[in-house]
This record gives structure tokens, sequence and C-alpha cells, in this order.
């Protein structure tokens, strides 16, 4: 039964999902911070236009010269090793690289980040001192034009499992060193970003061009059952749950 379903006929509401969240911004802010509405690590805004249409209420639109700098949350996630990072993305053009999320260490080549790859697929890929430890893509198209479409990407300890709109998709291993490792494993990340990644004294790495909603972020991976709740038949669902 659904979430909406049980609200419906009057059933607890209460949802797993809002065990383990370590941030979640609606976007939903018409000035100042981007407000993180399960913690305490606002975002500032480098850009970003406040107000867009979004997936639910309002969102944020990034032109490729924007970005939503959360360093903040470096140490809320710094030694996770599992965990889950879902958004809600609408992009003008699928085929445009850009960066979903990022997190990396602003003088050495190393990171995390979520990336469209130019070619409408989404990636998961960590490097390490320099080393790719694993880079790991949707095997067929995530994203079409101007359209929403709600990304996940979960480590659950194993390997990476990307969704799209709820769906765990088949994956292509571009490098796979090692898929088991997660923030705890980059010691040397002092950067956070929504819309970017910024790493080994490179400023603002393939900042993103589109839409971007609902990004929330948890130290624990997200279930299947878990992610359709939070996909909600495609209306999505917004903090606290």
């Amino acid at each position: 039964m659904t979430l909406s379903r049980r609200r419906l006929l009057g059933i607890s509401t209460e949802s797993t999902l809002n065990n383990g969240v370590v941030s979640y911004w609606k976007f939903d802010d018409l000035s100042g911070p981007a407000i993180d509405s399960a913690g305490s690590n606002n975002g500032t805004v480098v850009g970003a236009t406040q107000g867009a249409a979004g997936k639910i209420g309002t969102a944020y639109s990034f032109d490729g010269n924007d970005y939503i700098n959360i360093d903040n949350a470096v140490n809320d996630v710094a030694t996770d090793t599992e965990g889950t990072f879902a958004t809600w993305v609408r992009p003008v053009v699928a085929s445009s690289a850009g960066r979903i999320f990022g997190f990396g260490d602003t003088n050495a080549n190393e990171f995390i980040t979520f990336t469209n790859n130019g070619n409408a697929q989404a990636v998961i890929a960590l490097t390490v001192a320099g080393v790719t430890k694993f880079n790991i893509r949707t095997t067929t198209t995530a994203f079409t034009n101007n359209t929403w479409a709600h990304v996940a990407v979960v480590q659950d300890g194993i390997s990476p499992i990307i969704y799209i709109n709820a769906i765990a998709v088949p994956l292509t291993d571009v490098i796979s060193v090692d898929k088991t490792l997660w923030f705890v494993d980059v010691s040397g990340v002092d950067t956070g970003r929504l819309g970017s990644l910024n790493y080994n004294s490179g400023g603002e790495s393939l900042p993103y061009v589109g839409n971007i909603d609902e990004p929330g972020i948890w130290n624990r991976p997200l279930t299947q059952p878990e992610m359709t709740e939070l996909y909600n038949g495609g209306s999505g669902l917004t903090y606290p749950f």
C-alpha cells in the first residue's frame, strides 16, 4: 500500500525514510541559503536561481556556472561506510555532461561524484589518491531533455546501486578496482557540492545545467521498497516523510 493510500485511510504514516537521513534540502527557499530541513548543513547558493519550477514546490535552476556549497556536510558523512544520495533532476539537454553532486579534496585527486556523463547516462565514481577505485554507469540512458527523473545512488557496502525512477537499473563497470568503498575511504575530502564537484585545485568541475529538487543524503542504504515510497508513483515525497 502506498504512503498516500495509507494517509487517505488514516493508517499510521510513520516512514522508515526518516531513519538515517543526514541532510535534506527541499529547495523551496526563495532567498538566502538552501535550508537543510533534516540536519544543520544549510547550503550556500552560488549563482543558482531560486524559485524555479520544481518537482515538489520550487527547485533551483543551474545554468552551467552555478552550484550549492555544502562543505559543512563533509563532517557528517566522513565516516560513512554505506549510504544513499537521492534527488530529482530535470536536465535541459540530457546529452550535456554535468555533476549532480560531488565531494572532493580541494588540493588532491580524490572525490566521490554522481554525474550525467554526457551520454545521458548516470555515473557514480570514486577516486582515492589519484586512483579510480570504481566508475560505474547505467547501461542505458537515464535522462531525457526537460523531463524530471528521480535518481539515486545507494552504497550497500558491496557495490553501488543506481536507481532511476525507483528502478534499480542495469549497470556497466567501466572501472571496478574496489566497489565496496565509500566516504570513509576518501579521507581527504573537504568540499561538498550540489550541482558541481571541486577537487585537485581545478575549481568547479562540470557544473550542472537544468533544475535540481529535493536532494537528500542518508547514512544507510535505502531499500527497494523505500525507494519506491520516495518516488511515490512519480509525485515524489518531501521531508519529513
